[in-house]
């Protein structure tokens, strides 16, 4: 729970504006019936008063020393202030007030510490985002710059990139003729194959037609051959018979 400056001012309003005017009005009144002791309590008061206030001062301003070393009892302080006799100072309740004071104040230093500490990791944490911010934001730009605005080399490569892809459409187009036109030649090589192998069926049984008809032919060989002479001595039989009729 943290401490207001309303509530530590206040405190220190009370503390102070109370001790103080209780001491003065205490101590500086003199008793009526004997001056000269009274004259010599209150300066007594007045200087006891004044220590006793100087040391609250001085505790209220250095709260870690005050804590560490004991506060005087209330034996002692009222010892101190009723020696000279007359009306005391009642600094049971002062010293209580001062040790709640104390206490207050040493839990607020507490309090403090713990929110400066609070506050320090929450300002290291703010820093840490703020450069994981930045970072961030310098991804975001080069991703920005690598895949939204492509300039310089990159679009020269987009270009060439294109051009091959291009390149690449076209080259897939006539292999697709290629194929094409291989698919149509494979089936004109079956078609020429299947005549070639009946023009061989063919020429075999032409072959054999020939082997068959050959012993015919030399015989119409054979005879044509004998009438071809037979018409050479007939035709120089003839020719001698008009020599002969001519004479």
């Amino acid at each position: 729970m943290s401490r207001s400056p309303e509530r530590i001012s206040s405190y220190r309003r009370h503390f102070e504006d109370a001790s103080t005017s209780s001491y003065q009005v205490r101590v500086s009144s003199p008793s009526p019936i004997r001056r000269d002791v009274g004259r010599c309590r209150s300066a007594s008061y007045t200087r006891k008063a004044s220590a006793v206030s100087s040391s609250m001062a001085v505790g209220r301003r250095t709260i870690s020393s005050s804590c560490s070393q004991p506060l005087m009892t209330g034996v002692g302080m009222r010892a101190i202030c009723l020696s000279g006799g007359g009306p005391g100072v009642d600094l049971d309740q002062a010293a209580a007030e001062n040790r709640e004071f104390l206490n207050t104040r040493t839990s607020e230093r507490q309090e403090m510490i713990l929110l400066n500490d609070r506050l320090a990791a929450y300002i290291e944490k703010v820093r840490s985002l703020e450069q994981q911010n930045k970072l961030l934001e310098t991804e975001s730009r080069a991703l920005k710059n690598r895949y939204l605005k492509p300039t310089g080399l990159r679009l020269l490569y987009e270009e060439q990139l294109q051009e091959l892809k291009r390149l690449a459409e076209q080259m897939r187009i006539q292999r697709d003729l290629a194929i094409a036109a291989k698919d149509a030649m494979a089936g004109q090589l079956e078609m020429i194959k299947v005549k070639y192998e009946e023009a061989v069926e063919m020429r075999k049984k032409a072959e054999l037609d020939i082997e068959a008809f050959r012993p015919d032919v030399d015989a119409a060989t054979a005879a044509r051959i004998a009438l071809e002479k037979q018409l050479e001595n007939l035709e120089v039989e003839l020719e001698f018979l008009r020599r002969v009729h001519k004479r």
